[in-house]
């Protein structure tokens, strides 16, 4: 998968006050096939892709799916 979900807090997002923990997931998904990047080219981005960690652009659906990857996690825990 091209994304990794990351449990750090961006700008102390999770440090305010609150009676439960506050979690924070953030995506970084790195250079993605989309139409934001349709103006570069097959060879462009497959040339800034290479230098990423996946070392090829990712779809937008892996992109969705790293971002509802933990959600579906918290859905399947919370008390009904």
């Amino acid at each position: 998968m091209a994304a990794r979900t990351s449990c750090s807090a961006p700008d102390g997002a999770s440090r305010e006050d609150h009676d439960r923990p506050v979690r924070v997931n953030a995506v970084r998904s790195g250079p993605a096939r989309t139409q934001g990047t349709a103006g570069m080219g097959e060879e462009g981005l497959a040339a800034l892709a290479a230098r990423a960690a996946a070392g090829r652009p990712a779809e937008p659906e892996e992109i969705a799916e790293a971002i509802a990857y933990p959600r579906r996690g918290l859905a399947a825990q919370a008390p009904v």
